[in-house]
């Protein structure tokens, strides 16, 4: 199954202005077969639980480019083609450029 995320502003960060977040799209855009789909078996959380809420940001990088494209176009998407899967470390520290926020 492919899903379609949504892409938008996170207009209350008030470390980036260019913060941008990736969505799961709400419960009724999932099949209802899929709805009760272990999605964190750690916390016993299911499809349910975590529909509409956001998954994730968009990479540094890439978030400015895709505030202008949002304020002149209105909608970005990415389509999650395969199973979920963890990110890969080592991560950039909070402080660090491309890490969680910026001072």
């Amino acid at each position: 199954m492919h899903t379609e995320l949504n892409v938008d502003l996170e207009y209350t960060n008030l470390y980036d202005a260019n913060a941008a977040l990736v969505w799961i799209p709400p419960i009724e855009d999932f099949p209802p077969e899929m709805r009760q789909n272990v999605t964190d078996q750690s916390r016993f959380l299911i499809l349910y639980d975590i529909a509409g809420l956001p998954i994730g940001h968009v990479p540094r990088g890439l978030a400015g480019a895709f505030r202008n494209i949002i304020e002149l176009e209105g909608k970005i998407t990415a389509l999650a083609t395969g199973e979920p899967c963890p990110s890969f470390a080592p991560w950039p520290a909070p402080e660090a450029t491309g890490g969680g926020h910026s001072m």
